[in-house]
Formats: C-alpha cells, sequence, structure tokens
C-alpha cells in the first residue's frame, strides 16, 4: 500500500512539473522557516549605589529591556513563538491538533505538543478548542520592552471559543484562559486545561497543597494546591504556579498511558451563565476567566519553584502616599502579574491646551523578607489618550528606568468578536525591583503634552486588530507602526502616516495620513507573486519622551534576504520628518532580471489619493517639477541629496473624499550604500511613478536590470519620509526645505564622526561642551559616558558668555531622559530648537 501512494505521488509530480514547464499551472512558494529574534538578559551595574535607593530597579529594568520577542515562524504563519529570557513557547496555529510546546533558552523541550484547553458540556463530554475546524490567529493587543500581551483567538467549540491569552515578560510568562460565547448560556459543567508529559522524562516531582510537600501524585489535595513542579532530567526544572485570587478550583496531576496530566480547572461556583462576546444577556459576565504563572530554571532542585509561588500567592503591600490623579490601588492582578493602580485620564484635547499638566501617583512598597522584581501597572479606565510615562524616586529623580504605555483610544472596534464594547484604557508597565526587607517609595508620571519645555515623543502600543505601535509629538498622532502588517500579510508596516504642516483637525489636535508604504518587496517571476517579508523582533532604543527609536527586523518569505528598518522621531512641530535607516542583508544568491522593475526598496501609493504632480532630484542633480505619468514611467535620481515625490491631490480625489484631502508624500535620500562581494557597488538610485484610475504609485529602486546579489552582499540606505502640506500646493517647496536641513545641511556635531540621525557626544569626566549645526525646528542631542544618573546642568554660549540652559519645567525634574548602555554608563538626551540650519550653538553639559 505504501508502494502504491508512493508511486501515484511521483507521477502526479511528474505530470505537475510537466504542467510548470508548460506555464499552465504556477509553482507554489515553499515557505522557509523564520527564527524570532532571540534576545539574552543584559547586566548593568550600577556604580554608585548612594545616588538612589532604586538601583536595584535600574537594574532589573536593563536585565529584561528588549528580552520579549515574538512573532510568526513562517510566510503561512503556521506557529507563533513567544520568547524571553528563560523560555521559548511556540503556539501551533494551522493543522488539525493546534497544541503549543515549551522550551528553555537552549532549545531543550519542557512540554512538548500540549497545552490545550477545553469545556466539558452537561453530559460530560470533553470539547478541546485546539482541536477547532478553524486556524487560530494571534493578537498581540499590547507590547513594548518589558512586556507582550498575546492573545491566541478564534479558536471554537460549539457555542463557546476561547481567548488563549499569554501574558509574556522578560523574565516569566502567565497564561490565562478566558472562555467566551456565541450566544448568552448557562455555564458548562467544566472549563479547563491539560498539559501532558511523558512520565520516562521526569526525574522528580514536586506538588504543594495546604498540606505541605509531595513528592509524588498520591495524596494530594487538588483544590489548595499552590504549585506542581516537574524535574525534566537532563534539562531542568518546569512547573505551573496556582494563583491565589479565587479563579482556580483545582489543580491534579494523573498519570495516563505512560504520562503526566495537568489538569487545571476554573471555579465556576461564582457564575450563573455567560453573556454574549458583545456583552449582552441577563448574566452578570461575559467571560469565566483562569490561569496560572509559568515556571522554569536550569536547576534540579525545587527552591526556585517554591520560592516563586509563595511571591505570587503573598503580594506585597501597596500604599498610595500622594496623588493627584484620584488614583487607587486595585490589588495585586494574579493573571497579569501585576500590582494595578488606577487613574484618571486626559483626552486629546484637554491634554493640548493645558500641555504641562502630568498625573502623577506616589506610591509606597513594603518589602518582605525576599527580594523581589515586580511591575507596576497603572491604568486610566476613562481615558485612552495617555501617550508616555517616566519613573521617579522618593527625591524625585528621573531614574534611567524607560516606562512601556500601552492603551485603547476607543471607536477604532479592531477585534470585535472579543473587544466589541471596546473599552478605552491607558496602561502604564514599569519594573520595580523590592530587596528584602526595605520598604520603597516612588512615583509614576502619566506624560501626555510635554516634557520640560517641548512637546514629548513616544512610542506606546494600540490595541487594534493587528499590534499597532504608536508615535506621536505631544497628543498629535505622527506614525503607526503595524510590524505583523495592516491587512492579513500586505507588507504595509505604516498605516497612519501623519503631516504635521497641514491643517489641524476642528475636533482634535491631529492632521490627515496619507499612502501605503512598504519596503523591501520583489516580484518574483517564477511563482508570479509578490515575496514579502515576515516580522523577526523589534527592538526600542528610546521610548520617549525626548525622541522615539526603534528597530524592527523581517525575513524575506523565500528566506533570500533580511532587513531591519530602523524608525527614528524628533519632537517636531513644523514637519514630521519620518528617519529611516534601512539594512538589507541577502542570505543566498538571488538573480534579478529586471532589478528597476521588480525590486521595489521602498513603495509608496496615495490610498485614495491621486496626484497631479511629481518633483524630484533628477540624475544633473537638478530639482524637476512635471506632471505625473499615466504609465509606469523611470527617473534616474542624482547624487547629491535625491529625493522624490507626489503632490496636489486631485479635484477628483478631494471630491470622493469629501473635502479629506490626505496630504503630498516625499521621500529624501540621506546616504545609500551598496557592498557586493566585499567592496563598495555604484547602483544608481531611479523613481517610478504614475497615475492610473485615481490611484497613484511612487517607488525606488537601482537603475539597473540583471544583477546577481550572493551570500553578505548587503545594502544599506538613510532616507526621511514625509508626508506634507494640505495637498492642495502647488509646488513641492516644503520639500526643498527639508532636503537643505537634513540632506544639504543636516544636524551635527563639530569635529565629530558620530554624526547620524542622533549626533551623539562623549562626556570625559562627566563632563561634554559641543557645537552643533544643520537641521531645523526641534532636534535631540544625545551624550554619552556619564558614570552618574544625578540631573545634569545644561549650558549654552550666547553673547559671548555661558548661561544656564534651561531644559525644565517648572516641575524640575523633566527635559531630558537618561539610559543605561551596555559599558555601565548612562545617556543623556535633551531637546533644543534650531532656528535655521546655518546657525550654530555650543552647550556645555555637566552631572
Amino acid at each position: 500500500m505504501i508502494a502504491i501512494r508512493k508511486f501515484f505521488a511521483s507521477v502526479l509530480a511528474f505530470i505537475q512539473s510537466i504542467l510548470i514547464s508548460l506555464g499552465i499551472v504556477t509553482p507554489e512558494m515553499k515557505s522557509v522557516p523564520v527564527d524570532t529574534l532571540s534576545k539574552s538578559f543584559s547586566s548593568f551595574t550600577v556604580a554608585d549605589q548612594s545616588e538612589t535607593d532604586l538601583y536595584k530597579t535600574v537594574e532589573f529594568a536593563s536585565k529584561i529591556k528588549n528580552v520579549v520577542q515574538c512573532s510568526y515562524n513562517d510566510a503561512e504563519r503556521n506557529a507563533y513563538t513567544m520568547s524571553n529570557g528563560t523560555m521559548v513557547l511556540r503556539h501551533q496555529l494551522t493543522g488539525i491538533e493546534k497544541y503549543a510546546t515549551l522550551t528553555d533558552k537552549n532549545g531543550n523541550t519542557l512540554f512538548a505538543d500540549t497545552f490545550s484547553s477545553f469545556y466539558t458540556d452537561k453530559l460530560g463530554k470533553n470539547h478541546y478548542f485546539e482541536l477547532s475546524s478553524k486556524s487560530g490567529r494571534l493578537n498581540t493587543i499590547r507590547l513594548g520592552e518589558y512586556y507582550y500581551d498575546c492573545h491566541l483567538r478564534d479558536f471554537a467549540a460549539g457555542i463557546f471559543r476561547v481567548d488563549k491569552v499569554f501574558h509574556v515578560y522578560g523574565d516569566r510568562i502567565y497564561m490565562q484562559y478566558d472562555l467566551l460565547a456565541d450566544e448568552a448560556t448557562s455555564v458548562p459543567a467544566e472549563f479547563g486545561s491539560e498539559i501532558t508529559i511523558e512520565k520516562s522524562r521526569v526525574s522528580a516531582i514536586e506538588i504543594k497543597d495546604k498540606n505541605g510537600i509531595h513528592n509524588s501524585i498520591d495524596g494530594v489535595d487538588a483544590e489548595s494546591v499552590e504549585y506542581a513542579a516537574f524535574d525534566i532530567a537532563g534539562v531542568g526544572v518546569a512547573g505551573f504556579i496556582v494563583p491565589s485570587d479565587g479563579s482556580t478550583s483545582s489543580l491534579t496531576v494523573a498519570e495516563n498511558n505512560g504520562n503526566y496530566i495537568i489538569t487545571q480547572l476554573a471555579d465556576l461556583s461564582s457564575y450563573s451563565g455567560i453573556n454574549k462576546y458583545d456583552e449582552t444577556g441577563s448574566y452578570d459576565d461575559y467571560k469565566i476567566s483562569f490561569g496560572c504563572r509559568i515556571y522554569n530554571d536550569s536547576t534540579h532542585s525545587f527552591n526556585g519553584i517554591s520560592e516563586e509561588a509563595f511571591k505570587e500567592r503573598n503580594p506585597l503591600s501597596v500604599s498610595l502616599v500622594d496623588n493627584n490623579a484620584n488614583a487607587e490601588y486595585l490589588g495585586y492582578e494574579a493573571l497579569r502579574g501585576t500590582y494595578t493602580v488606577k487613574m484618571d485620564g486626559k483626552d486629546f484635547n484637554i491634554a493640548y491646551y493645558s500641555p504641562d499638566f502630568k498625573y502623577f501617583s506616589k506610591l509606597k512598597v513594603q518589602g518582605d523578607n525576599l527580594d523581589r522584581n515586580i511591575f507596576i501597572r497603572t491604568t486610566t479606565p476613562s481615558s485612552g489618550c495617555l501617550e508616555c510615562a517616566a519613573l521617579l524616586d522618593k527625591n524625585n529623580l528621573l531614574m534611567p528606568v524607560d516606562v512601556e504605555v500601552c492603551k485603547n483610544f476607543r471607536g477604532d472596534y479592531g477585534d470585535r468578536e472579543y473587544s466589541y464594547v471596546d473599552y478605552e484604557y491607558g496602561d502604564s508597565f514599569t519594573p520595580i525591583a523590592i530587596e528584602k526587607n526595605t520598604e520603597k517609595e516612588f512615583s509614576i508620571l502619566n506624560l501626555y503634552q510635554n516634557w520640560g519645555n517641548f512637546p514629548l515623543k513616544q512610542i506606546s502600543s494600540i490595541e487594534f486588530h493587528v499590534s499597532y505601535y504608536h508615535l506621536s509629538t505631544g497628543t498629535t498622532e505622527s506614525n503607526c507602526i503595524a510590524p505583523y502588517f495592516v491587512i492579513g500579510r500586505d507588507g504595509w508596516t505604516l498605516p497612519d502616516f501623519r503631516c504635521a504642516s497641514g491643517t489641524i483637525w476642528s475636533g482634535q489636535p491631529q492632521y490627515n495620513s496619507v499612502g501605503i508604504l512598504k519596503f523591501a518587496t520583489y516580484r518574483d517571476k517564477k511563482y508570479k507573486k509578490d515575496v514579502y517579508a515576515e516580522f523577526t523582533g523589534s527592538e526600542i532604543n528610546s521610548y520617549g519622551p525626548t525622541y522615539a527609536d526603534i528597530e524592527n527586523h523581517f525575513t524575506s518569505d523565500d528566506g533570500k534576504y533580511t532587513y531591519t528598518l530602523r524608525h527614528i522621531e524628533f519632537p517636531q512641530k513644523d514637519e514630521n520628518r519620518t528617519y529611516y535607516t534601512m539594512n538589507i542583508e541577502f542570505n543566498d544568491t538571488i538573480t534579478f532580471k529586471n532589478f528597476r522593475k521588480d525590486f521595489d526598496l521602498f513603495h509608496f501609493d496615495g490610498r485614495f489619493n491621486d496626484f497631479n504632480y511629481i518633483g524630484y532630484l533628477d540624475e544633473n542633480n537638478q530639482s524637476v517639477n512635471a506632471d505625473i505619468s499615466a504609465s509606469p514611467t523611470y527617473h534616474k535620481l542624482g547624487n547629491d541629496g535625491a529625493y522624490f515625490g507626489v503632490y496636489n491631490v486631485t479635484e477628483e480625489t478631494r471630491d470622493a473624499l469629501g473635502g479629506c484631502a490626505g496630504c503630498n508624500f516625499a521621500l529624501l535620500i540621506k546616504d545609500n550604500k551598496v557592498t557586493m562581494n566585499g567592496r563598495d557597488a555604484d547602483l544608481p538610485l531611479v523613481f517610478r511613478e504614475y497615475s492610473e484610475d485615481d490611484y497613484a504609485e511612487a517607488s525606488l529602486s537601482y537603475d539597473i536590470e540583471k544583477i546577481t546579489f550572493n551570500k553578505g552582499d548587503k545594502i544599506s540606505m538613510d532616507m526621511i519620509l514625509l508626508p506634507w502640506g494640505t495637498g492642495t500646493e502647488t509646488n513641492d517647496s516644503n520639500v526643498l526645505t527639508v532636503r537643505e536641513d537634513s540632506l544639504l545641511k543636516p544636524l551635527t556635531v563639530k569635529d565629530s564622526d558620530n554624526n547620524g540621525y542622533i549626533p551623539t557626544v562623549r562626556t570625559v569626566n562627566n563632563k561634554a561642551e559641543f557645537t552643533v549645526k544643520g537641521g531645523r525646528n526641534n532636534n535631540v542631542i544625545k551624550v554619552d559616558g556619564f558614570t552618574s544618573m544625578k540631573k545634569p546642568t545644561v549650558e549654552i554660549f550666547n553673547g559671548g558668555e555661558w548661561e544656564e540652559y534651561e531644559i525644565s519645567s517648572a516641575y524640575g525634574f523633566d527635559g531630558y531622559m537618561i539610559r543605561t548602555n551596555e559599558d555601565n554608563t548612562y545617556s543623556i538626551s535633551f531637546v533644543y530648537n534650531a532656528e535655521n540650519p546655518d546657525t550654530e550653538y555650543t552647550f556645555r553639559i555637566s552631572n
């Protein structure tokens, strides 16, 4: 029988190869596995512990920053990987059995093909969600430097569906199961989870209940289990910590067919029924939740999980010392793993017109006899407009600790079957270390508009139907980044790309957005498809409040190349100069027969906006303005501040959009370098444009046809993406102004070689003096090498003498940001205004 199947398979393969060669059938591109970016714990040591009693917090935050990484595993998105500093959880999304596998950081298996969830009907039958006929879908609704809130959705059985939630932090993972209903109904007989491990792999067991420690599965009181742990031969300890919040009714470990089966059941005693997912119905609840914390270490001792279980089940005492936000401590959220404080918030308009107001909560945490690393969550349930946050110690010293901000504006209705009511919120997540037998006081600031004497600049996340990073200048949105793309795998990375030189909206301080923007895509002629990429991870270099800096990593669908997009923004008010660095590296040989036609280094389409005119720098380095073409037309670009763009939205477009005219677009190339076979290659740039059927496109490529890239070849490009104007302009003078201040006369530090988008100076003995020139509007300078975290003193040379350059507002603690560096020093950044690119400014800074 096997031989017959092999014969028919070979015959079918032969027939298919003939049909492909005749062009009757298009071959299918094979999915290439994609590796999630792997990040390890970093090691930062505070040299002078006398400067703040939060020195352990600084070290903890630095340790876990950017360690969480989550991504799909291939172009078909068959699985999703969640990785932190200790473990990797890979969940299958497609197939008949959609289970998960947990490994340690080194890839050693802890639990394989398990982590199932089920409900039991009134007849006693179990219905497993992972056997759902529908494929799973991930929506990570909160994401940032420390924490990803990953929701595995669309698994259904009968009238029920499960939302499998993984709260992934840099050093821990919490697993939560939410049961929702498609119609109001009574509760099932049971709702629970099952995890299986081969008994032969387990060297020892430890289960703790109210009666003490058990080293076998016998005699355990299931209703009082605190944790169940397994010493896995050759790997280490892994287990599950049951919260003490009452959401779990029991946890059992049973033996069946050579396996241990861990079953955890939700406590259903307080539920009379479940409303429909849209919260309609006569019951009190619309979902049932329970969960646990997943634990692992590389030891073969149960001491670690025993201590962590005590911490989880015995939270510390938290109290409010002072606040101006009607703050209330809500308690410990055991399923999420946060100490949660409710605060008031503001909407965009109020914050915009009251720019200096900052909400704060000053908290006191009382330690016990254990060292603890905890997370504080502040939440603003009455406002989804929180932009940024910061941490002060008890003496109001700004800490070199980033604070992750996540929010939901309300009204976008992104994931209707799981968040139908679309509750608004503004959350912040702050890592805090509490040494044993200590008491800590600190303040968390919620920020909206100004930081010091300038608008803040920030990166946060927004809950939507896909994962979104949100960037703004104050409360005015500048960009949104969709690392997993917008609509499926469409390659669209900047869904909100807003100008700053247009007309501000009447209802809130926002500007129009324009375009669908994509990077590094090509048309594969063999497979007759567009080749995009899969996101593999991100690194937030600066979340704000002075500037935003994030790097997103991608691997092409065919695995031929990887690329990184670094996105930088300053709190500029005249234009939204969106600074980009794109680094492409080829992993394998790939040949293009017509590169300029098939490979887009960058691609823009107007998204409902058609344009009348184009502007660009031609091959003779002359600025050209012309009508947009009716068919694809190529224009060679110059090499001295090259740019291209489209502008003047057509009247038909404006009429169709009811006066919402979008805005204009330009791309400016600051630097361009190609390395092939270890040598620099001179590949001229070309711009392609056309307009057809109320649809405009503009793309960047190299003016070359046949070319072969080999493994190790690289493309590096610095460029400024510029949405600008009202869309009614009849010339592109705005673009020429930005060309002057960003390409011809860019921001630089005199006598320095470190002049990227963010000019950086190095201190000597915590002091630096430097002169900056170039750029326009609000610019940022970063000064590295400080060994102290004290607030800096900044002076400016003016009229032949030094005078204080006041970076702070009346609050005294703001106006700069301090961060930890890998070399155990600090960097400090601050904002200044450049009147024009020809004016020099001389500063000196010390702390």
